[in-house]
């Protein structure tokens, strides 16, 4: 039986023949997540940091000094067939050797260690590869001598037999950062 007062008693329900109306409990809503380019970032992402650890191990790798990719060899187009004496259009110069670039010498020119530091000078031009006798000794700066064979390309570099008072070998013209070693002397 129902008591007085009671809910039910209220609504005018009596006994247990009293329809009830189950109302299920109501939740907040849930927040929706925002689909947008997480993927798209997520490997951007991993590519800079990757980008940025490969850089930071050459950087280690080399010891701080970079290649200088401006001095290496650059592409030259081929020479085009210019139309000889005989054919229209032809324009015929006369070609005049240019004088020697200040500083420039040859075998048997007095020359100078201008580097401000000693130069080693070797056995064999070049120095990459070589072992440790390849260096017969150092050159001190501004000690003069006298060229007497050369050029000879080796290892990227213009290489001169060379006697200084110290002894005679192969010293490069410059250094591979292109520094200025051995010039005419004054």
């Amino acid at each position: 039986m129902l008591r007085r007062g009671s809910p039910l008693a209220l609504a005018g329900c009596s006994g247990y023949n009293c329809a009830m109306t189950y109302y299920p409990p109501t939740y907040p809503p849930r927040p929706t997540r925002r689909r947008g380019h997480t993927g798209l970032w997520a490997a951007l992402t991993f590519f800079t940091l990757s980008a940025a650890c490969l850089l930071a191990l050459l950087i280690v790798a080399t010891g701080g000094q970079l290649p200088d990719f401006g001095n290496g060899p650059s592409w030259t187009p081929p020479a085009t067939a210019a139309p000889s004496a005989g054919q229209p259009g032809a324009v015929v110069q006369e070609t005049v050797a240019p004088p020697p670039a200040l500083g420039a010498f040859g075998p048997g020119d007095p020359v100078q260690n201008v580097s401000g530091g000693p130069v080693n000078l070797r056995r064999t031009p070049g120095f990459r590869s070589k072992p440790a006798d390849d260096v017969l000794t150092t050159v001190r700066p501004g000690q003069t001598g006298v060229a007497l064979e050369g050029p000879v390309e080796a290892d990227g570099l213009r290489w001169w037999r060379v006697r200084f008072p110290v002894g005679e070998g192969w010293m490069a013209e410059r250094s591979s950062s292109g520094k200025v070693l051995l010039d005419r002397a004054p």
